[in-house]
This record gives C-alpha cells, structure tokens and sequence, in this order.
C-alpha cells in the first residue's frame, strides 16, 4: 500500500512539473506582453521596465524557467495572478472548499452506483 502511495506520489509531481514547464512556454510564446493595460492606455517605459526586473522578465529564458520551478518546488509559491490582483496560492486555497466539496459528492455517488 504505501509502495502504490509513493508512486502516485511520484506521479502526481512528474504531473505538476510537466504541466508547470508547459505553461511557462506557452505563456512566453504568447503574443503581446503580460503587462498590458486593459484600457488600451500606454505604459510608461520606466514603469514597463521596473515591472519586467520585479517579475525576472529581463532575464533569459533559461534563468526565469530554473526560478520559477524553484519557486514552485521548493518553495511551493505558484505566483502572483496580475489580472485578479492576488497570490495564485491565495486562489487555490479560495477554491479547494469547494473543490474538496465537488470531490466528496462525486465519491459518494461513485460509490453509491458502483456497490449496490
């Protein structure tokens, strides 16, 4: 049992890690910029600028993917949402009640159908 446990374990992070990676290129192939006003209105230059070192945006692409899975691994720290305003970890905890809800309602009915 707990041999099964780990390897759930194990796949679950190899999960988290590929889903991690691929968010990050996508997100840097998208087109246009992540500090973008909603309004249209242009940013100033040295405000584009502070905010491109604040979020290691001025870095390589190499050095923001290693920082970023350190963040994410080591520190389980999955960013900051510019659109909402709030940590992503904020987010997540706002919605895992929720979730934990959703999740315990669907075991009930699986188990209530699948042993009659």
């Amino acid at each position: 049992m707990l041999r099964f446990l780990l390897r759930r374990l194990a796949g679950s992070i190899f999960v988290i890690f590929v889903i991690a990676t691929a968010s990050f290129f996508l997100m840097r192939l998208a087109p246009g910029s992540p500090f973008l006003r909603e309004d249209g209105k242009a940013i100033s230059p040295e405000i584009l600028e502070n905010m491109k070192r604040h979020y290691d945006m001025d870095q390589p692409l190499g050095v923001q993917y290693i920082r970023q899975m350190k963040r994410i691994f080591l520190h389980l720290d999955f960013g900051y949402a510019m659109r909402k305003n709030r940590s992503v970890n904020e987010l997540i905890a706002e919605g895992f009640p929720v979730t934990l809800e959703l999740g315990c309602y669907a075991l009930l009915i699986a188990l209530s159908i699948g042993i009659p």
